[in-house]
């Protein structure tokens, strides 16, 4: 529904305004110091994303750690399939669907965030990053999507030096038919 979809746009609203400043006035010293300091977080950001991993195609792991790590409701652990993942590669790009429940709020602000991660150690070790694997798409993109759990956001490292980071709301074709 409508408000459903408020909810979840208030959300990534809310991570723009409160972490980031977007919609905050500033007088100027504190405008230029948020410049500043955003401007070098980016810089950190976008070195980490392009320089941590020595393959473009570390992504892959890191997206099935993450897969891995969800949680899965009682009927498709249960069902013979079982908990997946799967890459779709076509002329748009590639996209990953996975059985998962969905993202809640506290991994919407993790994921906006770095070393924030929500996930626990894994009982048979880690190939993800703690915090930071997912920065790793950047290597193959400048503006992942996420759809999950009626969130519907991007980020866009055009956007500014916080791209990395600082959720985007996407309208989709579901938001446009309900108003």
């Amino acid at each position: 529904t409508e408000e459903v979809v408020d909810i979840h746009k208030k959300l990534i609203e809310d991570i723009r305004k409160d972490v980031f400043g977007v919609g905050i006035e500033l007088n100027e010293d504190g405008e230029r110091l948020v410049k500043i300091l955003q401007e070098r977080q980016g810089r950190s950001l976008d070195r980490l994303s392009k320089d941590l991993y020595s393959k473009d195609t570390h992504f892959v792991l890191e997206l099935i750690q993450n897969a891995d790590d969800n949680t899965y409701s009682t009927d498709v652990v249960k069902s013979s399939n079982g908990p997946s993942v799967m890459f779709k590669i076509d002329d748009n790009g590639i996209t990953l669907f996975n059985n998962e429940l969905g993202f809640k709020e506290v991994e919407i602000k993790a994921i906006c965030d770095v070393g924030r991660s929500t996930k626990g150690k894994h009982k048979y070790g880690y190939i993800g990053q703690k915090g930071i694997g997912f920065k790793s798409v950047f290597r193959i993109t400048d503006r992942p999507e996420i759809h999950s759990n009626g969130y519907h956001f991007c980020f866009d490292v055009k956007s500014g030096p916080m791209g990395y980071i600082m959720p985007h709301w996407v309208e989709t074709e579901d938001e446009d038919s309900m108003r």
